[in-house]
């Protein structure tokens, strides 16, 4: 299993109806090679550069056969094949990191256009959003992953609010909302970026602001894939100097999880303070972990106490580390492998937590039971449920760095200041598929009815972990959804973005 730890989009296995490749997309291929400049290149089956491109990390479902790959090296390029596929009418994929665990949101059997090439990254410590970023900006291009980022970051002494996982994208982070380690302190990923570089669907480049076009601003921030394909990110600067963090894993152990997770969800107010808790079958085994993060270079007494000083742990890794080190420190992947390989098949699915109680939690426990039983004979290499608890409000926040509201979450008031439930099925072979989907889709619907029953309401779902079905009203709210679609008939009005997978509006 290489990671339980669900921090990236979800789908399901099912090809939608745009994933049929074109007959005419080789011919496509051909005129793409012919007007691209010498920064670009086409890549067919066979070469290790198209094996590369259409690679999908986390899981076998996800990667798909195209008839070719395309790296483009500058905007312009990238302007040239938007025209071409526009054009021809040829579905497409755009892929950042590849973190999706799923066919059809970043993966095609039509034209791959990979990102790889965008990956510079550059800090300026005066720049025209002084106010917003008053410690100085970073940019970085497209198809980053944030590990890279940390580490060209790590010897400035800043960093950006970013993701948590080594290998996971900045692109389709950024686009979806992303939730961060820092976002007790700064919100979400999103409400700290100040520009995007962009090609829109028509080809024309620009760089969007709160300024330039407040409507796509707000748009970009969260309403994924649909307006153009975002080149780079301007995301304002953040100084530290080191951070603790720590990973424990245990066996066996799930009464002592909670009750540790108990005393720290009602104990901890500090918002530099942040952590992940899972709970894990494997196997027909049971198996927790913790990751904990503090933003400073010494262990904050007392918040993380219950956890450390949980006995016979399989791993403790404690200290201080750059941003960089902190996430290969408290990377679960090979802690939790199992059974279905090195490329399994997987899927997520993400359930918005307003309170975790001790009800809610003994919801969670007890899946692990039901799917014990549900997937013993299904080659099921394991499941997870990572709960991941905010500070209450941390969205509604006074900051006035902040630049606007976001397309998601679809308001910040204090029920939208959620808390996460992940959850992460992974199994070997396609003849499985159904039987796990099927327990994925249980869990999240017997989680949702807790979390419903509890709260009153029905909380929005983050569309990086969401189900392919999900009703895109479902993540954005009904208001928003009609704000996007008006966008994007604006600048997309040849429906180019919609031969690409995803979500759409």
């Amino acid at each position: 299993m290489h990671l339980i730890l669900v921090v990236t989009a979800a789908v399901s296995l099912i090809s939608p109806a745009w994933a049929a490749a074109p007959i005419n997309a080789t011919a496509v291929c051909q005129e793409i090679a012919q007007k691209l400049s010498n920064a670009s290149a086409v890549f067919y089956p066979g070469s290790s550069e198209y094996a590369a491109d259409i690679f999908h990390h986390s899981a076998s479902s996800s990667t798909q056969e195209s008839v070719c790959s395309v790296e483009p090296g500058t905007a312009q390029d990238v302007a040239r094949i938007l025209q071409l596929v526009g054009s021809t009418r040829t579905p497409f994929a755009v892929k950042g990191g590849g973190h999706s665990w799923n066919p059809g949101f970043s993966s095609t059997p039509g034209i791959q256009i990979a990102m790889t090439r965008f990956n510079t990254v550059a800090y300026s410590k005066t720049s025209q959003y002084q106010r917003q970023a008053p410690n100085g900006v970073v940019t970085f291009g497209a198809g980053m992953v944030w590990n890279d980022i940390y580490a060209a970051l790590d010897p400035l002494n800043i960093t950006v609010v970013g993701g948590r996982v080594v290998g996971v994208g900045a692109a389709g982070f950024l686009l979806g909302g992303g939730y961060s380690f820092f976002s007790n302190q700064y919100g979400m990923a999103v409400d700290n970026i100040l520009a995007f570089d962009i090609v829109q669907p028509n080809g024309t480049e620009s760089v969007v602001t709160a300024s330039s076009d407040p409507n796509l601003f707000w748009a970009l921030k969260g309403g994924l894939n649909n307006f153009g394909i975002v080149t780079a990110f301007t995301m304002r600067a953040i100084p530290y100097t080191r951070v603790w963090g720590a990973l424990v894993a245990h066996v066996n152990a799930t009464e002592a999880y909670k009750d540790a997770f108990e005393v720290f969800n009602a104990t901890s107010t500090d918002p530099k303070a942040a952590m992940l808790f899972g709970l894990n079958g494997i196997g027909g085994q049971s198996i927790q972990y913790a990751v904990m993060f503090y933003d400073g270079p010494e262990q904050p007494a007392g918040i993380y106490d219950a956890f450390l000083n949980i006995p016979s742990a399989l791993v403790n890794n404690n200290g201080t580390f750059t941003m960089s080190g902190l996430l290969a420190a408290v990377n679960v992947g090979g802690l939790l492998s199992g059974g279905a390989g090195d490329q399994p098949r997987a899927q997520s699915g993400i359930v918005l937590i307003e309170t975790y109680t001790p009800e809610i939690i003994d919801t969670v426990i007890n899946e692990i039971s039901i799917n014990n039983g549900l997937l013993a004979n299904s080659s099921s290499a394991g499941f997870g449920f990572s709960i991941e608890p905010f500070s209450p409000g941390y969205l509604t926040r006074t900051d006035p760095l902040r630049t606007s509201d976001s397309a998601f979450p679809p308001t910040w008031t204090r029920p939208y200041s959620a808390s996460l439930c992940n959850l992460g099925f992974e199994w070997a072979g396609a003849a499985n598929d159904a039987a796990n989907l099927a327990a994925l889709q249980g869990s999240v619907d017997r989680i949702q009815a807790a979390e419903t029953k509890q709260s009153g309401m029905t909380l929005p779902t983050y569309s990086n972990l969401a189900l392919a079905d999900t009703p895109v009203e479902q993540l954005f709210g009904a208001l928003n959804l009609a704000r996007l679609t008006a966008i994007a008939k604006r600048v997309d009005p040849g429906k180019v973005m919609q031969l690409a997978g995803g979500f759409k509006v």
